[in-house]
């Protein structure tokens, strides 16, 4: 069982000493329980972590358990959740609702249930998850770099916005690119440029945080994006960043040797939103990025505030100048 050891499983169950008993077995399996009794409280917690499978009460908690997977569901279409495999646990008397909803939950469970059949649906539900994943990640992913596309990037910039929202916490974007990267295209060639990119694309996803996101944009750029993350934080973050690029070495037969070295902008608010502004909020980062179109010879930004209104900036810009840390 040690390939399921990494999973969060949901535990959706408002009968305490029933959860714990699932709990128990979950945990015997290998797997990471998570035990909610409400289901309001389960889809907020589900904007803030993910989880591959839920195994859902149909116990009304506020909502039942369809109108659980309804909402969920709707939010998945949306971009605002993650999929997850969902199994509705009921009693013998919730058969027929629950078959009779085809837009709701992947597969159900009636109670009582032997220990070998929840098993059987939890591990066969965890296989099914990962064949979804393999198909999001060949549509939302850029497969040289494994980073984000457009697609992944709206979807990433929601969910932190959300997540930031809920917090009163930062949100912070950076858009990078090499200095005068025309001129080293034209200098160095295209193909080794687009190597090198490869190269530090392949060391950001080694380094940055498990949820910091990391976008390759339309325009062949890196994007950073991170919650959690004030002014001071992503300064520091790019610093080191700039080190690493900086220390390259490109030994190819034929060519000189070439100090690479960062340009781009930077960007750190602090998050002012309902979530009836998500989405709006998340496109005025979205529309910030996008428009990052040249830069000058530093590494420039500034922080501020987000809220369904726009991005509105405070204070003089902060630069980082190559090889160095942030000046004011």
């Amino acid at each position: 069982m040690a390939s399921y050891t990494e999973e969060n499983i949901m535990v959706l169950e408002p009968d305490r000493d029933r959860a714990l008993e699932i709990a128990e077995d979950l945990n015997l399996w290998g797997l990471k329980p998570c035990i909610y009794a409400s289901h309001f409280r389960a889809l907020g917690r589900m904007e803030e972590k993910r989880f591959p499978l839920v195994l859902a009460s149909m116990e009304y908690t506020g909502i039942d358990g369809l109108e659980f997977c309804r909402i969920l569901r709707k939010r998945q279409q949306l971009g605002q959740l993650d999929f997850a495999y969902i199994i509705l646990m009921g009693e013998n008397q919730h058969r027929t609702r629950i078959c009779a909803s085809f837009d709701g939950a992947d597969d159900f469970i009636i109670y009582p249930f032997l220990r070998c059949e929840l098993k059987w649906r939890v591990l066969s539900g965890l296989s099914r998850y990962r064949q979804h994943e393999k198909l999001q990640t060949s549509s939302m992913y850029d497969p040289a770099t494994l980073a984000l596309n457009e697609k992944g990037l709206k979807k990433a910039l929601y969910q932190e916005v959300n997540r930031m929202g809920r917090k009163k916490g930062f949100l912070s974007a950076a858009v990078l690119d090499f200095k005068n990267r025309e001129w080293m295209e034209v200098s160095l060639g295209t193909g080794l440029c687009t190597r090198v990119k490869e190269e530090v694309f392949r060391f950001l996803k080694e380094k940055l945080r498990n949820y910091d996101q990391l976008v390759r944009t339309d325009q062949d750029r890196i994007c950073i994006i991170s919650g959690e993350n004030d002014i001071d934080g992503i300064t520091g973050m790019l610093k080191r960043i700039s080190a690493f690029i900086a220390e390259m070495e490109v030994n190819e037969p034929g060519t000189r040797d070439f100090d690479f070295s960062l340009a781009g902008s930077f960007l750190s608010v602090s998050v002012h939103s309902t979530y009836a502004d998500i989405t709006a909020c998340a496109e005025h980062v979205h529309d910030w990025i996008r428009s990052r179109d040249s830069f000058s010879g530093a590494v420039t930004g500034y922080s501020g505030t987000l809220d369904e209104n726009g991005i509105h900036v405070d204070g003089e810009p902060v630069r980082m100048h190559p090889g160095s840390g942030a000046e004011d």
